[in-house]
């Protein structure tokens, strides 16, 4: 067990890092306690270009550049450095460098996911860091329109219970295989019909207590020119917006008939907290496109 001035470091320093301020005491106990503090030096180096997956790195002080194949940029206090990659099962492109002496909490991967399926108040952290992270790299997406969609009729049956889970398992947001939450989600969501023209999200004041999941038929902005990337990343209108607690922005139509699912935060939230499998699965698709979208900004710079 650690004596109290190595323990007691590390919690006094998590209560500092933006993404994890607001969590219960017991659960940045139960973080600092698996964590181990470091020192670098100005000018040492944390990580090199394809360092393993397999370690997360904390923020706490001091000043960290990183760098890679997109350019450089200073580490933020918001981010777990190295979360994206271990979701996405890829080796970091990055190089950690300390600017001044800086203070790192290290944390192995098989124990960030033994306390994300323990203490969900640190998966749901992690979830709103990824969800802005996400934003940020949508953002600097060119917006590109598609093909005119071919003409279909609009979406007329009424949807039972098992074509609601069909229609989930071909959602590119879940693994398909964790049937069990699936069938808890269905339970959850509202069918949503829209007729072409018709909008289905315009600019909120306040975070989006819900989300739209396409099932069916095209989405476009209604003014490109404030378009932030693509309107339904994963096929899913507010969602990165609902997580990172930021209101949407933009307007949002539908280009053909369209089907879709609403489904709550709370709902989704618990379906999460319930299916850690669900959770993870999810997480890693996430990531997959936060870095899509951050490679994609760099090839269009």
């Amino acid at each position: 067990m650690r004596d109290s001035p190595l323990f007691f470091g590390p919690l006094l320093h998590l209560r500092t890092v933006p993404a994890l301020s607001q969590l219960p005491p017991h659960e940045l106990a139960a973080l600092a306690h698996r964590a181990d503090q470091l020192l670098v030096p100005a000018g040492g180096t944390l990580f090199a270009p394809g360092a393993s997956r397999e370690v997360l790195h904390f923020l706490v002080s001091g000043d960290l550049l990183l760098r890679g194949p997109g350019g450089e940029r200073r580490a933020r206090r918001d981010e777990t450095i190295g979360v994206v990659e271990g979701l996405a099962g890829r080796s970091s492109e990055l190089e950690g460098i300390a600017i001044s002496d800086t203070v790192i909490l290290r944390l192995d991967w098989d124990v960030q996911l033994e306390l994300w399926e323990r203490h969900f108040g640190l998966l749901r952290a992690t979830l709103g860091s990824l969800a802005t992270r996400a934003l940020q790299a949508q953002a600097g997406l060119p917006h590109v329109r598609g093909p005119e969609a071919a003409s279909v009729p609009a979406p007329t049956a009424e949807l039972d219970i098992v074509r609601r889970v069909l229609q989930l398992r071909e959602l590119a947001l879940f693994p398909p295989t964790h049937m069990e939450a699936l069938v808890e989600m269905a339970r959850e969501v509202t069918v949503t019909r829209a007729h072409a023209g018709e909008t289905v999200m315009s600019t909120t004041q306040v975070v989006p207590r819900s989300m739209l999941l396409l099932c069916e038929g095209d989405l476009e902005w209604v003014d490109p020119t404030q378009a932030q990337g693509p309107p339904a990343p994963l096929g899913a209108v507010a969602l990165l917006e609902m997580l990172a607690g930021r209101p949407f922005t933009g307007e949002v139509r539908a280009r053909t008939p369209v089907l879709a699912f609403e489904l709550s935060k709370d709902s989704f939230l618990d379906t999460l907290d319930d299916h850690f499998g669900l959770a993870i699965g999810f997480m890693a698709r996430l990531a997959q496109q936060v870095l899509l979208a951050e490679r994609r900004v760099t090839t269009s710079v």
